[in-house]
């Protein structure tokens, strides 16, 4: 069969927010061990699995890319309900988690514009997606992708960066955020009273013991340094 895709079919886009999150460090946790990693990694995804199922959320799409995903939503509100469910299930499984081998860090971007969906983009646009039913429902494309991914090297450990394009008020139709918005501090949804305050100091613990040229995750120290300092600022702690 030719390679064919008819660009004439692809619907118009639309304007959404898009969150992008991944673990941090996840090549050096996959050459420390595979076995390790896809704890870490099918955590993330059962997470965002669980939150996206607590709420019957409308029009709120979800697309896993091995160590992380991205959700889009139009709405505002929507995209906070699925944030707070992500962020206050990941960091409360860190805080129990006793046994640092299982320690993995998560942060992410928050950006707006325009994005495609691959459920509408219509078969006819190329008949080897008519042969293969559901695989163009798990691809998105769209310049907030690329935003919200350039993002998340900006965030904190467990932080949420909030690119310009999701701060810009009435251009952004669902709502717009606050260019220092913190999940923490959302009243949305209920947290751990001084979440904020442990997960700092854990976080900040575990990057120091990172220091150790033996440790298994052992990296460069001014880059451990610039994650730390990048901690404090998030969660003021």
């Amino acid at each position: 069969m030719d390679v064919f895709f008819n660009e004439k079919e692809l619907p118009k886009p639309r304007y959404e927010y898009v969150f992008f999150i991944d673990i941090m460090g996840t090549r050096n946790h996959m050459k420390k061990s595979v076995r390790e990693t896809a704890n870490y990694i099918f955590k993330l995804h059962a997470g965002i699995i669980s939150a996206w199922r607590e709420k019957p959320y409308k029009n709120v799409f979800v697309y896993p890319v091995m160590d992380g995903a991205y959700i889009t939503s139009g709405s505002k509100e929507n995209m906070i309900n699925i944030l707070l469910r992500v962020f206050r299930s990941l960091s409360e499984g860190f805080l129990k988690e006793i046994n640092s081998s299982y320690l993995y860090l998560v942060r992410g971007s928050l950006s707006y514009g325009e994005v495609i969906h691959g459920h509408d983009v219509p078969y006819r646009a190329s008949k080897a997606f008519e042969m293969s039913l559901g695989y163009k429902d798990e691809i998105l494309l769209g310049s907030a992708m690329i935003s919200a991914y350039d993002g998340e090297r900006c965030a904190a450990p467990f932080g949420i960066y909030i690119d310009d394009s999701a701060s810009r008020g009435k251009e952004n139709r669902g709502g717009s955020f606050k260019p220092d918005w913190k999940w923490f501090e959302d009243e949305t949804l209920k947290v751990k009273e001084n979440i904020h305050r442990e997960l700092s100091l854990k976080i900040q613990g575990y990057l120091e013991s990172l220091k150790i040229e033996e440790h298994p995750l052992h990296y460069s120290s001014d880059r451990i340094e610039k994650h730390i300092q990048l901690t404090k600022e998030y969660f003021g702690v």
